[in-house]
């Protein structure tokens, strides 16, 4: 089952800080930030999220057994193939 745009909660796609993103979701959905699980293929991105915001679970893509180089699509796939 492919996910479409209306599966997601909140959808945010721009060139904003990541770190200010999630405290707006969080804020939108009225969730703690301790809830949320961030995942990126930019280990850049993730430890700037890791130090903004360290109640956010930051998960690195080769933890979860996704190939460095994969595609974000078939990175996608993988994990939720894979953890869920």
């Amino acid at each position: 089952m492919a996910l479409r745009l209306n599966d997601f909660a909140a959808f945010y796609a721009n060139w904003e800080d990541k770190a200010q993103n999630l405290r707006q979701i969080a804020q939108k959905l009225s969730l703690g930030l301790d809830s949320f699980v961030f995942l990126d293929d930019n280990p850049l991105e993730r430890e700037w999220v890791r130090s903004q915001l360290p109640e956010v679970t930051v998960v690195d893509s080769w933890a979860l057994g996704v190939p460095v180089g994969t595609g974000p699509r078939q990175g996608l796939s993988l994990l939720l193939t894979h953890t869920f």
